[in-house]
């Protein structure tokens, strides 16, 4: 989840106040974003959904009432905690605001002290809403995405990848012998070598990107607008950083590897589930050849990268026909023979 500043949206249709609440805002380090119309605050707010919303009532095209009904309605990332600027006093034209979605209230003409004060209260839901939002869609050692968030992510990507025909990749990781750093350094050591996996690949991400622990030791990277190509050098990119240096853990270097898959939206993909299992076949590959490599799926159609053929290649009798070493059998047992005798024929 993105850090820094909350954003602030204000929208009124009167100029003085905009400039004013503009001018107050900013100077307690807010980011502000200012709208003349109840509608430009909506499209506002739908491109980049604030934190806060600061509402005249009464505004053209729509007015503050209606506003909050269409933010309430809208499907955002967040929950907006909204002020209502209004000179109405009567409880009825509050329990319609209420109604409609407010979460407070504040008299015009604006003071800077009351509207501070009313203020924290909005900046407590907010950051108790935030902290909420980052255990529920965070993994929490790692503090990567979940599975499940990742996943409703990779669908809004994949939807408009395929609107605008932009490229999609994904990018499956495995760290290699993990099962041996546990047994060598312990748990909390495979802990450490997750955490640090995670920051290296949030370190190397765009803010368009997406990772994720995708379970155990396995983290999965959704790279919008990049192709097969271009996923593939990122991975490589990720593939160096974790070999080169050494995890120091209490005093221990702890060195490791990661293999890893790629794959994207080719012409013949069907859905992002199936470049997900086509970045996994391409790791499975990736493995079965020595580990610490990257593999991308559209190599798997030269037959040195074929899953089967690789398991099979410390096998002597692999890709031997039945026929070439066995002789038709020309003595057969019956019912009555002994366990003795078959064993003795055999």
């Amino acid at each position: 989840m993105p850090n820094g500043p909350l954003k602030v949206l204000v929208a009124d249709d009167d100029p003085a106040i905009r400039r004013l609440l503009y001018h107050l805002l900013r100077a307690r380090g807010y980011r502000v974003t200012l709208a003349p119309d109840g509608q430009a605050a909506l499209d506002a707010a739908l491109a980049d959904c604030p934190d806060i919303l600061i509402t005249d009532w009464n505004m053209p095209i729509l007015d503050g009432e209606q506003l909050c009904r269409q933010i309430r309605a809208a499907s955002l990332p967040h929950y907006v905690y909204i002020v209502m600027l209004t000179a109405q006093s009567q409880s009825a034209d509050l329990v319609r605001g209420l109604d409609a979605g407010a979460d407070e209230f504040l008299a015009k003409p604006v003071q800077s002290g009351e509207l501070f004060a009313r203020f924290q209260a909005g900046v407590r839901v907010v950051q108790l809403e935030k902290n909420l939002r980052l255990l529920s869609e965070r993994d929490p050692l790692t503090g990567a995405l979940n599975r499940r968030t990742f996943l409703a992510q990779c669908e809004r990507e994949w939807s408009r990848a395929q609107r605008y025909a932009q490229p999609l990749s994904c990018v499956l990781l495995d760290i290699d012998f993990f099962k041996k750093i546990n047994d060598q350094f312990g748990h909390p050591a495979g802990d450490a070598a997750l955490v640090a996996t995670a920051r290296l690949l949030a370190s190397q991400s765009r803010p368009c990107d997406y990772v994720c622990r995708y379970g155990g030791e396995e983290f999965l990277a959704l790279l919008p607008q990049t192709d097969e190509a271009g996923a593939r050098q990122w991975a490589d990119r990720i593939r160096l950083a974790l070999e080169s240096p050494s995890l120091d853990y209490h005093g221990k270097a702890l060195s490791f590897t990661a293999s890893f898959g790629v794959a994207s939206n080719t012409a013949d993909a069907l859905s992002v589930e199936q470049i997900v299992d086509r970045a996994d076949q391409a790791l499975l590959v990736a493995k079965q050849s020595g580990r610490n490599r990257v593999v991308a799926f559209s190599g798997l159609q030269d037959d040195t990268l074929d899953p089967a053929s690789l398991s099979q290649s410390n096998n002597p009798l692999a890709g031997v026909a039945a026929r070439d070493i066995m002789s038709t059998l020309v003595l057969c047992l019956r019912e009555q023979d002994t366990i003795a005798q078959a064993a003795a024929l055999l």
